[in-house]
């Protein structure tokens, strides 16, 4: 799915996890799962990424546990990120951020 078709094609910026997949995380068996923090593009979680953190997952990880672990993280990196974008320049060199 493209952002666009979300949150309109007149929308620009940076966001984080639209969806964690969490589900998908603990279905599949993941030892890791995480955030990310990337800059929005057309496409739907495809724009470069700004930050990123990880969590492992419980062998008793249901997907509240899972969730709630991932979005602690989420809220550190989310603003951590946030201050970097306003204080730190940065150049996009193919899909990989380079902060200056």
């Amino acid at each position: 799915m493209r952002r666009a078709q979300i949150l309109g094609a007149d929308f620009n910026g940076a966001v984080g996890p639209i969806d964690l997949k969490v589900e998908a995380a603990l279905k599949h068996g993941v030892k890791v799962a995480g955030c990310t923090v990337h800059l929005v593009t057309e496409d739907l979680d495809g724009g470069p990424i700004l930050a990123q953190a990880s969590v492992p997952v419980l062998e008793d990880d249901d997907w509240q546990t899972l969730h709630a672990r991932i979005q602690l993280e989420e809220h550190k990196i989310y603003p951590q990120t946030v201050a970097k974008l306003l204080s730190q320049s940065f150049t996009v060199e193919g899909r990989r951020v380079r902060w200056l």
